[in-house]
């Protein structure tokens, strides 16, 4: 995957973020965008993300990564629907960035 790639999906999140009825078919269901961002990242993980990258990002924002998932540990702190999708999608961006900082980073070294 090249730093461009990554870009491109990254604008493609934030496009999501705008308007998450285009790409999930429900505006308003974090779960519905949860799903969404799941095969988002499996795509990632069977071209080589290692996820642990992803579980180092959620703890950083303070969440736990439990197996209940984040949309219920999210909703069990109170928070509403609309920022539990926000907060989903600035989580996997934030895992583009860093994606995109290694390769980067790869591209120098050579």
């Amino acid at each position: 995957m090249t730093v461009n790639q990554l870009h491109k999906l990254i604008e493609l999140l934030q496009e999501l973020a705008v308007k998450p009825v285009l790409f999930t078919g429900d505006a308003h269901n974090p779960y519905s965008v949860m799903h969404f961002l799941y095969g988002m990242r499996w795509s990632l993980i069977i071209l080589g993300l290692d996820e642990s990258k992803y579980r180092k990002i959620v703890h950083t924002h303070g969440w736990k990564f439990e197996p209940v998932g984040l949309v219920y540990e999210m909703q069990e702190a109170g928070i509403s629907d609309k920022q539990i999708i926000k907060n989903l999608i600035d989580l996997e961006i934030d895992l583009y960035k860093t994606l995109e900082l290694d390769l980067d980073y790869d591209a120098q070294s050579l």
